[in-house]
């Protein structure tokens, strides 16, 4: 059986290749950021920095995932640190899918983007949330277990 961890591992570099793909298909047809306020169709490269598109997170959050992923890859401590920082890295990242699904439409971004980017990202965001948390707790009956009892 593959450990959550494992999983993770996998997942994770998954998810940020769909991240590229929708940062470069938001760019390239100006779909800008619906959540926390509109974003403009001739900025979206830029807003794609701090803000993210109307189908990908902000590249400060996608950077951080990728640090994870590293530090999932490491050898301990680098691990632990790596997952107790995947829990809000994801918890963010299922917040803005979800934040754009629900967002009010505007001309700039077809209404069938927003929800079905939302939804695909909503499901990858909570699979990764959810594998983090499995993982944290695994990791922690693991060192629990190789204690000696006293």
């Amino acid at each position: 059986m593959r450990s959550a961890q494992s999983t993770l591992k996998v997942l994770v570099p998954a998810a940020l290749a769909l991240i590229a793909v929708e940062a470069v298909v938001s760019i390239a047809a100006g779909w800008p950021h619906q959540f926390n306020g509109h974003g403009r169709p001739d900025q979206v490269l830029a807003d794609f920095v701090g803000s993210g598109t109307a189908l990908s997170p902000p590249l400060w959050l996608v950077v951080l995932l990728a640090v994870c992923w590293a530090g999932l890859r490491a050898r301990s401590p680098w691990r632990g640190i790596a997952l107790v920082l995947l829990v809000p890295v994801t918890a963010l990242l299922t917040m803005g899918s979800i934040g754009e699904a629900v967002a009010p439409a505007t001309s700039d971004v077809p209404r069938a983007v927003q929800l079905v980017g939302g939804v695909v990202d909503v499901l990858v965001s909570l699979a990764l949330l959810l594998l983090t948390v499995v993982s944290l707790v695994q990791a922690r009956r693991a060192g629990a277990q190789a204690q000696p009892a006293q």
